[in-house]
């Protein structure tokens, strides 16, 4: 099978990133899974078996974090073809609307889900146009 590109999954390690995981290894695609969980991540990498994949760590609640963890992979081998931004918040029990819902699980929310896929996207978008 030859490769079809390098796709960088963040939030990888999770249900719906895992799986888009899979499937693209499936198709021949080099992944990198980017996740905050680190270990799930390797271990998704270690199921994949061969086709290079690698793991990072990112925490895309945090800028800083997005920039140097797409920046380590930027210099290995850049995904030029394909990013998927596939993170979000599962609810917590008892959290089923916003009446029981804290102040902090809302910004923890608004900073993993709006945030986060901007920080990713702005720094994908700038390395793309840096490196196309």
């Amino acid at each position: 099978m030859s490769v079809q590109g390098h796709a960088i999954i963040v939030g990888g390690a999770g249900g719906i990133g895992s799986a888009i995981a899979r499937r693209l290894a499936t198709d021949g695609y080099q992944l990198t899974i980017a996740d905050v969980d680190l270990a799930a991540a390797q271990s998704l990498v270690s199921s994949l078996g061969s086709g290079g994949h690698d793991a990072v760590l990112i925490d895309v609640t945090d800028d800083l974090s997005v920039d140097r963890s797409l920046d380590a992979v930027e210099a290995r081998s850049p995904a030029r073809v394909l990013f998927i931004a596939s993170g979000g918040m599962v609810s917590k029990p008892g959290m089923t609307n916003v009446t029981t819902m804290t102040t902090a699980d809302w910004n923890k929310g608004i900073a993993l889900n709006l945030n986060g896929t901007f920080f990713c996207i702005r720094k994908f978008g700038q390395q793309r146009r840096d490196a196309p």
